[in-house]
């Protein structure tokens, strides 16, 4: 469905099924729980979370999402392969929430099919930056490796009888959803190096571009590898047709688009070459102030702060006229934007969606996240996992404060940030 369906892998955050399924039960929603599960193996965690809490809705809380799914780890993999996987598999849950591997192509469906065959955009480049914030592509490609480590060395713990269990639940879903990553960003790496030239030559001198394509092929064939083992060999292939790399054949699964392509050994060639390039630049905040929601001053009674949430993992549940202050200094001064980033929601009450800023106590800005439903911006939101909102400011030097107010319910805060480079292109608000 609109604006982009996600049956290839479970990702979503436990804490925003926690959020609504709590939002649901505090509105007498409790006779009734639906939920749809395209595939339990890849599901187990997401699915046990919704029934523990139509069991129990006291199972769990904001502050204990994290342990919770611990305990689960610990008690399908052992304590000592759950633990050792769990930080791993936290930040796996962050990378997915700043964007689920379904929603890498930056495409859309169900769209005007006399503009689109079939009604689907093609895939177009991604918003992640190759030059602000140190290269913010880069660093997500990096955060991904990270993980890909972490479930490397905990599968060493596995027991040998729960290999393929580990497989299905873990290292499938994460790797395959590393290399769909790297797949589409290294492809996009390529393709800004491309300068559209015709000579027979054009490539010459521009290792960086085979390095990228070669990464971006080298992507797409594990995900094939990583299915293939799936369905033939994991269980000794009892498992068959249930996993497909390419549900309903859209077009983010498909292989990357390319300025040229690689033979297997030259893909070989490129990616030994390619193993000292790409490292993660320091992360800059020179010309900006960037906090994650839960980082606040103080916060007004009934402020909840949501584990395994949002692009901090950290989102904050604030309740109507409750508030959120901040303090922070600035050496700058001059124009500037602050953006605001809260959680997509739905307004429970027919209501609106509203909230408002103010700096030093001024006059306050509102702001409506209420949209149409199925709006161009409402699409927008839930393909980042994010509602992004932008406010300008005037900023002195010196100390001030930020105060972010709930006027209407299920307001969930969830970062912001300061930029006093106007117009700048970024994907994350960067605040690791």
């Amino acid at each position: 469905g609109r604006p982009h369906d996600y049956l290839w892998l479970t990702t979503t955050q436990p804490g925003l099924i926690y959020n609504e399924m709590r939002q649901a039960y505090n509105h007498n929603v409790r006779k009734l729980w639906i939920v749809n599960v395209h595939d339990p193996k890849v599901a187990g965690y997401d699915l046990e979370l919704f029934l523990d809490m139509a069991w129990n809705i006291d199972c769990v809380n904001g502050s204990t999402i994290g342990s919770h799914y611990n305990n689960w780890l610990c008690r399908q993999f052992g304590n000592e392969a759950g633990n050792a996987v769990f930080n791993g598999m936290k930040e796996f849950y962050r990378l997915c929430g700043q964007r689920r591997p379904e929603f890498m192509g930056w495409s859309q469906v169900e769209l005007d099919k006399k503009l689109y065959q079939r009604g689907l955009s093609p895939v177009i480049d991604t918003e992640f930056s190759l030059t602000e914030f140190g290269n913010e592509l880069d660093r997500y490609l990096y955060r991904y490796n990270t993980v890909c480590n972490a479930v490397a060395e905990a599968e060493k713990l596995i027991r040998p009888e729960l290999k393929d269990a580990y497989f299905a639940a873990i290292k499938y879903p994460v790797f395959a959803a590393a290399a769909q990553a790297r797949k589409t960003l290294e492809a996009q790496r390529a393709r800004s190096f491309a300068k559209g030239s015709t000579n027979k030559d054009m490539f010459t001198g521009n290792p960086s571009l085979y390095a990228a394509c070669a990464k971006s092929q080298q992507a797409y064939q594990e995900i094939r590898s990583l299915t293939n083992y799936y369905n033939k060999t994991m269980s000794d292939g009892k498992w068959d047709g249930i996993m497909h790399m390419r549900p309903r054949d859209l077009p983010v699964y498909a292989a990357p688009s390319l300025p040229t392509l690689l033979t297997d050994t030259e893909i070989d060639e490129w990616l030994a070459k390619g193993k000292k390039t790409n490292s993660v630049r320091p992360l800059s905040h020179n010309d900006i102030i960037a906090v994650n929601a839960c980082r606040y001053t103080s916060a007004s009674p009934g402020t909840e702060t949501i584990d395994m949430l949002g692009h901090s993992m950290k989102a904050v549940s604030l309740q109507k006229e409750g508030s959120l202050t901040y303090e922070f200094s600035t050496e700058t001064e001059g124009d500037a934007t602050l953006y605001t980033a809260l959680i997509p929601t739905q307004p429970n009450d027919g209501g609106d969606l509203r909230y408002a800023v103010s700096i030093d106590g001024g006059d306050e800005t509102v702001i409506s996240l209420k949209e149409p439903f199925r709006s161009e911006r409402w699409k927008k939101n839930v393909l980042r996992g994010q509602s992004l909102r932008t406010t300008p400011i005037h900023i002195s030097k010196g100390r001030h404060t930020l105060t972010i107010r709930a006027l209407d319910q299920h307001i969930v805060v969830d970062q912001w940030m300061i930029d006093f480079k106007p117009g700048r292109k970024f994907y994350l608000i960067p605040t690791e």
